[in-house]
């Protein structure tokens, strides 16, 4: 007995294929003209062999399929199959156009139907082609991508559904990207693209990285959904490759929970990282809309910076800043994740006082009797130590505040046409003229002449126009004066709510005195090298040119050795080799605590290579560097670069503008 399954001449029209099944006397009527491929009955196992054949033959001409419904003989399960229903892998509509991404469906409705029925007469099976039309192109992608891999020597592993023989999945590696691999096993970057492929299935890469930061590609993988198992599937290839080379050591991905809980899996000794690209661009969608542009932008620096911290303490440091200024006393959402996630509770120390406060009640306060004779007896002895016009003045203040009646003290002067606050212009016009006309610097110098010591050259143009502000009367309008200043935080010079940040990050680490007069603060990286930075940003340089400054000053003291010894080793027993080994540092990462900038006597080096005035600002105290071997008829024009020591380790670059006091010149 054979049975013949003939498609019939492989009939190509108009993209169709149909399947014709005769019987052993229409092969031996005509058996040439059919095409007829015979098959002994001894060769047919059992009686699926059609439906086998049926998708192996379709396969080989670009078509899947796949076995839509079966019936079989009786309801027991052991019972041979009857009846059998082949539709096309593209068979069907889409359930939801919200569910491509994750299942990479390919179903779009190909009316193709094959009908199998076995013929109990004849012991023979018969198929019948119901529709013998499909809507798309034969694809011939899978076995062209196979010969493909194979003929270059990949490394490559399919799966396939054992009910349908779909391949679900293909694993392959370049033979030059497995010898790399087995060179640079420590990290693998693992990502997953959609929508890259006709079949819409996501496409995974890994990517590994060299000593020298250079990335290369590891392995690729096509899977059909992105769920678990199918990452473990790639992960499993992935770790079979490396055989007993060293595994991986660091994994970096998305936050595909999937692919994550299938690293966990494979790997779990190694450290698990998320992708910082991943991580902005999170930030970006689900944050963005929360800031203004100037918000935005000031979010992005210190988030950069944070993100390019090189030690944990001083990730810690910005991480703090940042925290400071986006929390407003509340956890963070992170924070209330990972406590909702353990079924825990919010400790009232994670939130401000502010927010605590729920009910009417005034604050505790101390009632303890206050020691009036104590005070007084300390009050007057203070007063009795002093002179006698000192005395007079202590008195009368004490009077005017214990006896209002008694205070010398009058009222405030009517103004008149007042509109809101000053302008900008006059706000700095008025405190030009303040700083003119006082007795601290007793300066006689002109409207129009800049001060020597002014870390900016005023320009022709600004000079003409400073004269022209003097002279101008105040407009009568009614319209909105600006708001961007900064007087109200006690520096005025300041312009722009940009730098609201900096000014109460560091306002109480710069001496006031010096408020009025400052019209720029800038921060710098704090990776050890930030006295350096701070001095490139005071030069008009980028601070990244820190190792230029670094170089410098080696050069500055290597080229005068014998006078810079003289003048150091003065002060204390080799003071200059100990000052040259902290300027000495040219690596990349951060600078250690030995190599950090030590002031004051690197503020004499500065002064002397670059030929400028160095202001080194503290709350500890305040000193002023010249040059040492230079006159100040050297440079027509007296630059000057102004430090500010902070948090007792950080130095940061402030512009000092107008007739500023100048600190004590140091002792050297």
């Amino acid at each position: 007995m054979v049975i013949t399954i003939l498609y019939a001449s492989y009939r190509k029209i108009r993209g169709r294929i149909a399947y014709e099944v005769y019987s052993n006397e229409s092969v031996e009527n005509n058996p040439q003209s059919s095409g007829v491929q015979e098959v002994n009955r001894e060769e047919v196992s059992s009686d699926v062999y059609s439906h086998q054949r049926a998708v192996r033959i379709g396969r080989e001409n670009g078509y899947v399929f796949v076995t839509r419904r079966s019936r079989r003989k009786g309801d027991d399960s052991t019972e041979p199959f009857i009846k059998v229903w082949l539709v096309c892998d593209r068979h069907g509509e889409r359930a939801s156009t919200a569910t491509v991404r994750r299942a990479g469906s390919k179903k779009i409705g190909c009316p193709f139907k094959l009908e199998g029925e076995y013929q109990e007469n004849t012991g023979d099976w018969k198929l019948t082609v119901k529709d013998d039309s499909h809507n798309h192109d034969p694809s011939q992608h899978l076995e062209i991508l196979e010969n493909l891999l194979s003929s270059k020597k990949y490394v490559y592993y399919t799966r396939e559904d054992p009910a349908t023989n779909i391949v679900e999945e293909i694993f392959f590696v370049h033979p030059k990207s497995f010898e790399m691999w087995r060179t640079f096993p420590h990290v693998l970057m693992i990502d997953a693209t959609y929508k890259t492929n006709m079949y819409r299935l996501p496409f995974v890469q890994v990517v590994g990285v060299t000593s020298t930061h250079q990335s290369f590609c590891i392995a690729h993988a096509f899977i059909s959904k992105e769920r678990e198992e199918n990452f473990v599937w790639v992960l499993l290839q992935i770790k079979a490759m490396l055989q007993k080379c060293m595994e991986p050591r660091v994994i970096v991905t998305d936050r595909d929970k999937a692919l994550m809980n299938a690293c966990d899996k494979i790997f779990p000794d190694c450290s698990k990282n998320l992708c910082r690209w991943h991580i902005h661009e999170n930030i970006a969608k689900h944050c963005r809309a929360s800031f203004t542009d100037e918000d935005w932008a000031n979010f992005k620096y210190s988030w950069s910076v944070l993100c390019e911290s090189p030690t944990p303490d001083i990730y810690q440091y910005n991480f703090n800043r940042l925290y400071e200024r986006l929390s407003c006393g509340l956890p963070c959402a992170c924070r209330l994740a990972s406590i909702e996630a353990t079924g825990g509770r919010i400790p009232l120390d994670a939130l401000d006082v502010f927010w605590r406060k729920l009910d009417l009640k005034p604050s505790f306060v101390d009632d303890e009797n206050v020691d009036v004779d104590k005070v007084l007896g300390q009050v007057r002895n203070k007063i009795i130590s002093e002179p006698n016009q000192v005395k007079r003045s202590m008195l009368s203040r004490i009077t005017g505040v214990v006896f209002p009646s008694k205070s010398n003290k009058k009222a405030p002067v009517v103004q008149k046409d007042t509109r809101g606050r000053p302008t900008l212009k006059k706000q700095q016009q008025r405190k030009q003229d303040v700083a003119r006309n006082s007795s601290f610097t007793g300066s006689q110098q002109s409207k129009c002449d800049p001060t020597r010591h002014s870390s900016c050259i005023a320009s022709q143009d600004s000079i003409q126009a400073s004269s022209v502000i003097q002279h101008r009367r105040p407009t009568k309008g009614k319209g909105k004066q600006p708001q961007d200043d900064n007087a109200y935080l006690g520096f005025p010079l300041i312009m722009g709510k940009d730098a609201v940040n900096n000014i109460n990050c560091f306002k109480d680490s710069i001496p006031s005195v010096f408020h009025p007069y400052i019209s720029q603060i800038q921060d710098v990286n704090p990776d050890g090298n930030c006295g350096f930075r701070s001095v490139a940003l005071g030069l008009g340089l980028n601070e990244n040119r820190w190792l230029f400054i670094r170089q410098q000053l080696l050069q500055e003291m290597d080229n005068k050795e014998e006078w810079w010894r003289t003048v150091f080793d003065r002060v204390a027993f080799q003071e200059y080799d100990m000052l040259r080994h902290t300027i000495d540092w040219q690596d990349v990462k951060a600078a250690p605590v030995s190599r950090w900038m030590s002031m004051p006597y690197t503020g004499l080096l500065i002064a002397q290579r670059f030929g400028v005035i160095v202001h080194l600002l503290s709350i500890a105290g305040n000193q002023t560097f010249f040059p040492l071997w230079f006159g100040p008829n050297v440079h027509a024009q007296h630059q000057t670069v102004s430090l500010v020591h902070v948090n007792r380790a950080h130095f940061i670059h402030v512009k000092l503008d107008g007739d500023f006091p100048i600190p004590t010149p140091n002792a050297l």
